[in-house]
């Protein structure tokens, strides 16, 4: 039987990362709509602003709702996302596991190359997993770090 546990929540940044994005995705989303209904009801056939302001609007309401990072365990992978970029392990096949707290990302959001085999996904938060996998260390901000050792503990039972 598999196993499939994941996070309650979507890990959002803190402070300042998850106010400011919050505000945006707000932002876009109501550009969008407004760009939607002044194209339907609005006279746009000599002038594709609306539909134009409508798409751009949309795109980065979406771009910046995807800046958390997710996680989840399901059956025998963990599968860490971050702009929708997936980062699929085996976690037979993990062979580090640390989970460190009160460490601050200063350097922003996004998905980062840290030096030689190294990769983070961070978003703000103080809670960060390490793990080795095939010898490469990867990172990644989480807002409750031991929930994820739980469900990597459960399903490499």
């Amino acid at each position: 039987m598999a196993k499939s546990l994941e996070n309650k929540h979507i890990d959002h940044g803190v402070a300042s990362v998850g106010g400011y994005t919050s505000i945006a995705i707000a932002i876009f989303s109501a550009i969008s709509l407004a760009g939607v209904v002044w194209a339907l009801f609005g006279s746009v056939r000599d002038n594709p602003s609306a539909i134009l302001a409508a798409c751009l609007f949309g795109a980065l309401g979406l771009a910046f709702s995807l800046l958390g990072v997710r996680w989840k365990v399901s059956g025998e992978y963990l599968k860490v996302s971050q702009w929708g970029i997936p980062k699929k392990m085996k976690i037979s096949e993990i062979s580090e596991f640390r989970a460190e707290t009160g460490l601050r990302w200063k350097q922003g959001v996004g998905i980062r190359w840290v030096g030689p085999g190294e990769w983070a996904m961070v978003c703000g938060t103080d809670e960060v997993v390490t793990i080795v996998h095939h010898g490469k260390k990867f990172m990644f901000s989480t807002d409750d770090a031991s929930a994820v050792q739980r469900a990597i503990s459960e399903a490499d039972q």
